[in-house]
């Protein structure tokens, strides 16, 4: 077995398990008097602390710039200790490079449906999530 091939097989782990979930949440919240205020949100969590505190209280949270109906996005400074990353659309999955990196892709992302109706409570309200991806790389481990 050549070097490079046992490499690759060592480094597999790291791609293999998923390692950070990307979910838009629609929040609701009661307003002033019975009128009720709706905002979608989009947050990155680690896949070990994939929770309600994460996904709604910023607790470990990727911060997300823009949304998963965008062909670009990212995820601020500090998710999991990472610069900022960046995500382009590439057929039915994104592709996920360092900000001022080299240009290699660190990771891909695809469609999770698996998240989608997970509720979780905010105050004076609900989050629902309706739709997600999963990500594959080494970011938060």
């Amino acid at each position: 077995m050549r070097f490079d091939t046992v490499l690759q097989l060592a480094l597999l782990p790291a791609f293999a398990a998923a390692d950070f979930h990307i979910d838009t949440l629609r929040n609701t919240a009661i307003s002033s008097g019975s009128g009720q205020t709706v905002w979608t949100s989009t947050v990155a969590c680690p896949s070990n602390y994939w929770n309600c505190k994460c996904l709604t209280t910023g607790d470990r949270t990727g911060k997300v710039d823009g949304g998963l109906g965008d062909s670009v996005f990212s995820i601020k400074s500090g998710f999991c200790g990472m610069g900022k990353l960046n995500f382009y659309k590439n057929g039915n999955k994104f592709l996920m490079y360092k900000d001022g990196g080299d240009g290699s892709v660190i990771g891909t992302c695809e469609l999770n449906n698996g998240d989608a109706g997970k509720q979780c409570g905010i105050t004076g309200g609900n989050s629902i999530i309706t739709g997600g991806y999963v990500c594959y790389t080494y970011v938060c481990n």
